[in-house]
């Protein structure tokens, strides 16, 4: 992953929830959690929630304040996570964050205590305030849930998810399908008249990254293969 993120736990309360979010962080890849300030300690409760992530939580670092953290990460960019907006507290959407500051210096994600989230000091630390969707009714996240959802926007706009896995590492003919997908794709769009070269809109590099998101089975993938292939060779006849 090419984003270098940090979560910060800030005052958490419940043991659990650090360890639910230690297991998080590790299924998205993030490199850091930090507990600033934590109420509750790290025990079984703690272990439980992380599974299999014990080295997240074994390689944590507790700060006893906002300073003490800054001393250390400073020159990161923070953002604040909250569902509070306010004259001090503009509120965006996390997917629109990377595409204004980009993902060339270090990510810190701010969650604040599970019963009443980042005071305004907590954000005042902060570069910018974001908020996650939800389309239910019931618009409260657990905190490891959030932290979930947050690492899964910022890391699937810089490195969308491969093809599935169980795909063989070559075809049948000695590509892999991901290899054969980008060739066709190429060919397709080069035979139905398509400016490849555009510096504004390249059409082949965002069906790629289009397909390439939605995790195509096995077999769907050797289907659109084939039906990309048959196009091209109609179409060039």
């Amino acid at each position: 992953m090419s984003i270098d993120l940090h979560v910060l736990l800030v005052r958490p309360i419940y043991a659990s929830n650090i360890g639910m979010t230690a297991r998080a962080m590790a299924n998205m890849g993030a490199k850091k959690l930090i507990l600033i300030e934590p109420k509750a300690q790290i025990n079984s409760k703690a272990k439980q929630g992380a599974a299999g992530a014990q080295d997240m939580l074994q390689n944590l670092e507790t700060f006893d304040s906002w300073q003490s953290y800054l001393e250390k990460y400073d020159g990161r960019l923070r953002l604040a996570m909250t569902k509070r907006g306010g004259t001090r507290r503009k509120l965006e959407p996390l997917k629109d964050t990377l595409k204004s500051e980009g993902s060339g210096q270090g990510i810190d994600l701010v969650f604040g205590p599970e019963d009443d989230g980042l005071s305004l000091s907590d954000v005042e630390w902060c570069h910018r305030c974001c908020y996650l969707p939800t389309f239910g009714e019931f618009k409260s996240l657990n905190l490891a849930q959030a932290v979930l959802l947050s690492l899964y926007i910022l890391v699937d706009q810089v490195a969308p998810p491969p093809l599935a896995e169980g795909l063989p590492e070559n075809s049948d003919n000695t590509e892999s399908l991901s290899q054969e997908i980008d060739h066709w794709l190429h060919q397709w769009l080069k035979v139905t008249g398509f400016d490849l070269d555009s510096k504004k809109v390249n059409a082949h590099l965002t069906l790629k990254s289009m397909i390439f998101r939605a995790v195509p089975t096995q077999k769907e993938a050797k289907t659109f293969v084939s039906a990309l292939a048959q196009t091209v060779r109609k179409l060039s006849e």
